[in-house]
This record gives structure tokens, sequence and C-alpha cells, in this order.
């Protein structure tokens, strides 16, 4: 990780980390059981598939590319929308037909803008500041929603389950809210050290290339001095 962005991918985990604190706050005021919690993670979840539309669009090979390209990835985020948008259906029925899920209210409006916002930061910070749209995969962008989000949901789906075998109470709500963060924030280090990785060696092999040519026109010159 460079140092110069390096305080950028601190203050976006910093941030994934307070947001995720906010339902916290709807359990102590509000009284929030499991069904509020799954449905504002539920929300969540569309959220990452806005972003992941946006990195996918806006993904290119290298600098310099005219911003008309974006055109020729709208069939891949048509794709991705209908595919996702599918999935992430299912996925609501599926949580209404087993849990007490309620109808969305002001509060968890405002705390599912929090999490939007840390995602914000994140692609601000991460996929522009960091510079991850330059990629020669655009793919991995409609691949990692369905990663992260599964991961996360399988824990929260399980702890759920607990959560309701032993009573909403404050404890079980918090270990709950507690191992969806760490989830989290696994979820989003591991995706932005894999993309520094994957940019440092397409970076590596662009320079490697290069010095290879630069080598080359040498040699001719050389032969023709």
């Amino acid at each position: 990780m460079s140092t110069g962005t390096g305080w950028l991918s601190r203050a976006s985990a910093w941030w994934l980390i307070f947001a995720n604190l906010i339902p916290i706050y709807g359990v102590l005021q509000f009284g929030w059981s499991v069904g509020e919690l799954l449905l504002l993670y539920w929300l969540e979840t569309v959220v990452i598939g806005v972003f992941g539309i946006a990195k996918l669009v806006g993904a290119r090979r290298k600098r310099g590319i005219p911003w008309w390209t974006v055109f020729s990835r709208l069939p891949k985020a048509v794709f991705f929308c209908i595919h996702f948008g599918g999935f992430s259906a299912a996925h609501l029925l599926f949580l209404r037909e087993v849990f007490d899920v309620p109808e969305l209210d002001r509060f968890l409006l405002y705390a599912v803008l929090g999490l939007a916002a840390s995602h914000a930061f994140s692609f601000l910070s991460n996929y522009l500041g960091k510079r991850e749209f330059i990629t020669e995969d655009e793919t991995q962008f409609m691949l990692a929603p369905y990663g992260r989000v599964v991961i996360m949901h399988v824990v929260v789906i399980a702890g759920a389950a607990m959560v309701e075998k032993t009573g909403s109470t404050f404890p079980a709500l918090l270990l709950l809210i507690a191992l969806k963060t760490v989830v989290d924030l696994a979820a989003h280090i591991r995706e932005h050290r894999k993309a520094e990785a994957k940019r440092v060696a397409e970076l590596s092999d662009r320079n490697a290339a290069l010095s290879e040519a630069l080598g080359l026109a040498a040699q001719a010159r050389g032969v023709s001095d």
C-alpha cells in the first residue's frame, strides 16, 4: 500500500466501523429487534450493488481513455442489474418468510444512509483515490458484490437465528451487530488489498514491457551506429 493513500484506506475502514455501530442506537433508542437489523443489512446489499454498477461502468484498462467508452460496458451493467436485482429480491422474500421483517421506517432510512455514506467514502478513497478503476479485468466489479454479500448474510442469518432462539435481548443483538461488523470489515480489507496487489502487478508488467521496448530500441540504435 502506498504511503500517499494509506491514510485513505484507514479512514474508509474506520468509517465502515462507525457506520456499523449505528444499529446499536436503533436497538437502544427504538427497540429494534432481529427483523429491523435484517432489513437494514438487506438494504445495504442494494447499496453495495449500486456501487458495483458504478465501479463496473467506470472501469478502464489505462489512463487517458475517453469518457464515452463507458457505453461499451452498459450491456454488462444491465445484465448485472437484472441478475443482482433478482438475487436481492429472492433474498428479501426468504427473509420475510423466515423472520418477522418490518416495513421501512424513518430511522431505518437514516441508518441506511449512514451505511451508504460509508460505501461512498470507500468508493471515493479507494476506487477513485487509489485508481482501482484502472484494471485489465473489469468483470471483477461484477463478481465482488456477490462474494461480500453472501458471506456477510450467511453470518448475519445464522446469528439472527441464534438471537431468535435465545430472545432478542440487548447482548444477543449486540453480538449480532459485532459479528456483522467484523465480517464486513474483513471483506472490505481483503477486497482492497487484492485490488492493490493486482494494480501493483499490472503496473510492474507495464514497466517491464516498457523497459524491454527501450532496451530493444537502444540495441537497434547501437547496431545502426
